[in-house]
């Protein structure tokens, strides 16, 4: 089908790709400002840490990923996922700022 060629050539490939979800942009609009976003983690919900984390992640915002481990809401934080990505040295460090203020009574149950 010609008709269906010449047409394809012209779709865009941003355009087959998924569009961010409203709580991705939500996340990375908090995160346009890092010290607001830090006073903000004691008045989230719960549930948007797991989203504001990786978008803290992958756009390599330090002072927010170390406020968020201190923050962290949940029994365990689980890094194993970051092999996957590339983390940067910076990241590691941030992880391990925030860790060092984190309370060793509160060990993660295996």
């Amino acid at each position: 089908m010609p008709f269906l060629e010449e047409w394809g050539s012209l779709i865009d490939p941003l355009w087959l790709s998924a569009p961010l979800r409203l709580l991705d942009l939500a996340a990375q609009s908090l995160l346009s400002d890092e010290d607001s976003a830090m006073r903000a983690l004691g008045e989230l919900p719960v549930g948007l840490f797991p989203t504001l984390s990786t978008v803290a992640f992958e756009g390599g915002h330090t002072k927010t990923v170390t406020a968020m481990v201190q923050a962290w809401p949940f029994p365990c934080l689980h890094l194993g996922s970051l092999r996957d990505q590339s983390i940067t040295q910076d990241l590691l460090e941030a992880v391990l700022d925030g860790l060092e203020l984190v309370p060793t009574n509160t060990a993660c149950p295996r």
